[in-house]
């Protein structure tokens, strides 16, 4: 019993860590979600922010989006700033 309750913890401790550095950051550059649309003609995807509990919307490569098809739970998006947009360079399920 004591070996699961360890567990619970440190599991739980790690979801907070990973959550928290995810999208907490000012100067984060990776946001965690979970799918809500794929645009193919505009070339963008949108997530459900876990931290922020808002729509945030990315550009992406074909690629990155016919990757992203038919993903579920979350997600993790590493990103960079072009201009006012986020352009995703990585997607991790």
């Amino acid at each position: 019993m004591k070996k699961l309750m360890l567990a619970i913890a440190f599991t739980f401790g790690l979801l907070v860590s990973f959550a928290g550095n995810a999208c907490g950051m000012p100067d984060s550059t990776t946001h965690v979600g979970a799918l809500m649309s794929i645009d193919k003609e505009e070339n963008q995807f949108t997530i459900l922010d876990m931290m922020l509990g808002v729509p945030i919307s990315f550009i992406a490569d074909p690629q990155i989006l016919s990757d992203l098809e038919g993903a579920k739970g979350t997600i993790q998006v590493d990103f960079e700033k072009q201009g006012d947009q986020l352009k995703a360079i990585a997607v991790r399920r």
